[in-house]
């Protein structure tokens, strides 16, 4: 009978070790591998309208959900309609590809001077006042 109850013990025990081991990662905001942002970075600076993927950040919400922030250089002269179907553009292929995404946020500064808001505040900003329409999704 103490046989079997030490038996469980330890086996409790590595399950815990186990669990642990895996979730680590979830439990302390594990990033999304290399591979996977290396990739991402491909698919962006691919599109016309990007000029420079500043920053990319990740983040594991659950095991299937991810969280991507960029920070994007849009090339001049682009109007409003275009950097929106190039975000659509982006998010599509991002999407397409990497399923485990599924919150996506841009910020760029590059169409604003450097005494203004980055760009990405004065549409958050204007959209909650009704005065842009929503150009990233989530």
């Amino acid at each position: 009978m103490a046989l079997a109850s030490v038996i469980i013990g330890m086996l409790l025990a590595v399950v815990a070790v186990l669990l642990g081991y895996e979730t680590k990662g979830l439990l302390i905001g594990e990033g999304a591998d290399r591979e996977t942002l290396d990739d991402i970075r491909r698919l962006v600076q691919a599109d016309p309208a990007v000029e420079a993927v500043k920053r990319m950040l990740t983040m594991y919400f659950g095991p299937d959900t991810v969280l991507l922030a960029m920070d994007l250089r849009f090339r001049k002269n682009l109007s409003g309609r275009e950097m929106e179907e190039s975000v659509k553009r982006m998010e599509s292929k991002i999407r397409l590809r990497h399923d485990k995404i599924k919150h996506i946020f841009i910020e760029s500064d590059s169409l604003t001077p450097q005494a203004e808001p980055p760009l990405s505040l004065k549409f958050l900003v204007g959209g909650l006042l009704g005065r842009y329409p929503p150009v990233v999704q989530g």
